[in-house]
């Protein structure tokens, strides 16, 4: 029986072994695909993944793809985008130089207050979906979020219409990032011996079937403002949950727990404790799950389970 670096804690009692498990968020993950172009427009960029995240946080990186959709043809074009660099920072971008084969043209240039990047063709592309190149996004904390957002002075170009600018002829679909992790739970359980909190190995005798385990999840925000926050615990066979919570759930059955905390601060918790009676003798899983949503990046969510 071990206490895992996740979160995962053991507690045994003789025949009986209970699981408690809570791991910290991981961000929600996001579908990709060819994004199509709104019409009216000639074309759009966009992001894959449009919402990335890099869990570790500071001085960590992860690769976002940035591409451009196009109804007509191509040669190149100029891209703008802004974030906030106390967050992280894009340091650099490895084109697509299948595509993009002009080395003239192909610029990565960070500015203060942008990062601009360029790229461009030796000859003419037809319309189509196109991967511009992979950009490399820095974590600067180790805990924050971020948009990541095309500004003007983002446009294509070709030699038969000239140059298309956003937002009047060129959409673009914005993005985020995150870096560490922006929802944590953690669940323990009472040692009835000590009267303390304990992740576990927690070792309890036979005479236990029957009696009530206090347990306590605490759902943390640590550094942005987060909507929609729920929890959910999940108990085994070997478990029943007795309606005896400190915050009463919005629904239960005797297995389930369920909560809606709504909205949670940069760096503040909340917790609850509940009773669970042991029913059975066994080895199960017990798990506690949180979500919410990011209010600062437009209510992109996070997780934890």
């Amino acid at each position: 029986m071990r206490t895992e670096k996740s979160g995962r804690k053991t507690i045994g009692m003789a025949m009986v072994a209970i699981i408690v498990a809570s791991v910290f968020a991981m961000f929600a993950p996001i579908s990709v695909g060819n994004t199509p172009v709104p019409s009216g427009k000639v074309a759009i960029y966009y992001l894959v993944p449009d919402n990335s995240s890099v869990p570790e946080g500071y001085s960590h990186t992860t690769v976002v793809q940035l591409w451009v959709n196009t109804t007509g043809p191509i040669r190149g074009g100029k891209v703008s985008l802004k974030f906030d660099r106390t967050c992280g920072n894009i340091t650099g971008i490895t084109f697509n130089t299948a595509t993009w084969d002009d080395t003239v043209a192909n610029k990565f240039n960070p500015l203060p207050d942008k990062t601009v990047i360029t790229y461009g063709a030796t000859s003419q592309r037809s319309s189509g979906d196109y991967l511009i190149g992979n950009l490399t996004i820095h974590c600067n904390s180790s805990c924050c979020a971020s948009n990541l957002n095309f500004i003007p002075e983002t446009y294509i170009s070709n030699t038969t219409g000239g140059t298309y600018y956003m937002p009047a002829d060129v959409s673009a679909d914005n993005g985020t990032f995150i870096c560490g992790k922006l929802l944590v739970i953690n669940k323990t359980v009472k040692d009835p011996a000590t009267g303390n909190w304990v992740d576990g190995p927690l070792t309890l005798g036979p005479e236990w079937k029957g009696k009530d385990l206090i347990f306590k999840i605490t759902v943390t925000a640590p550094c942005e403002n987060l909507s929609n926050v729920v929890v959910n615990d999940t108990m085994g066979p070997r478990l029943r949950y007795n309606n005896s919570a400190s915050t009463a759930p919005d629904s239960n059955t005797t297995q389930t727990v369920n909560w809606t905390i709504g909205s949670l601060s940069a760096g503040s918790s909340w917790t609850v404790t509940f009773n669970a009676t042991i029913v059975d003798y066994g080895t199960e899983d017990n798990t506690a799950k949180t979500s919410g949503t990011v209010d600062k990046i437009g209510g992109v969510g996070v997780d934890a389970t």
